[in-house]
């Protein structure tokens, strides 16, 4: 974690990108560390089930090089062999909430380039605000219908991440179908605007 972070409270998640390459994780990941990772506190997920298991240590390695925090997914997120997005945001978030640091949270992939001073000055200019705030865009592609990327990555506040949590608690009889923690993709700002 840098010395002086630029935004207290602001949370950067990198989790796997659905594209390989270029190079191998573990370059990415020290390239974050080098550049927009030195700014800001930034966790990495890290998977035993991604392509090779070389990788996922390299990266582990790269990522606590670099000062970056290295968050282990559970093996749930890869149950079926193949990397979740959702289920990772969902370990994510659920992890974050138990910080009592974390403000904000913004969610990008390995691929995705932070301008650290853009972002912690946009996400300080909203102060803190009682309703749940997603800053981001939801994307449509014909390969999945509506999603959110983390290759454009989008930003939740903490009252975002508590109600998120809430709406996904098993025991929540009436949450709103886009808010169903089964589902394969994240409709985020979906479930959000249910409350």
């Amino acid at each position: 974690m840098p010395a002086v972070p630029l935004a207290a409270g602001l949370l950067v998640v990198v989790s796997l990108s659905p594209v390989r390459g270029p190079g191998p994780r573990a370059t990415r990941i020290e390239g974050i560390g080098a550049t927009w990772g030195q700014r800001l506190r930034v966790a990495v997920l890290l998977t035993d089930a991604s392509a090779a298991k070389e990788d996922a240590a390299l990266s582990e390695a790269a990522a606590r090089r670099a000062g970056l925090e290295a968050w282990r997914v559970p093996p749930s997120v890869t149950a079926d062999g193949k990397y979740s997005q959702f289920l990772a945001l969902k370990f994510a978030v659920e992890r974050a909430v138990r910080d009592a640091s974390v403000r904000w949270l913004f969610w990008c992939n390995d691929h995705t380039f932070v301008v650290a001073e853009n972002l912690a000055a946009f996400v300080r200019s909203y102060g803190d605000v009682s309703e749940p705030l997603y800053l981001g865009s939801r994307l449509w592609g014909p390969c999945c219908g509506v999603f959110n990327s983390g290759a454009a990555g989008f930003a939740l506040n903490r009252r975002a991440l508590e109600t998120l949590v809430r709406a996904w608690d098993p025991q929540q009889k009436k949450a709103p179908r886009a808010c169903d923690a089964t589902s394969r993709k994240a409709h985020v700002a979906t479930c959000l605007a249910a409350f």
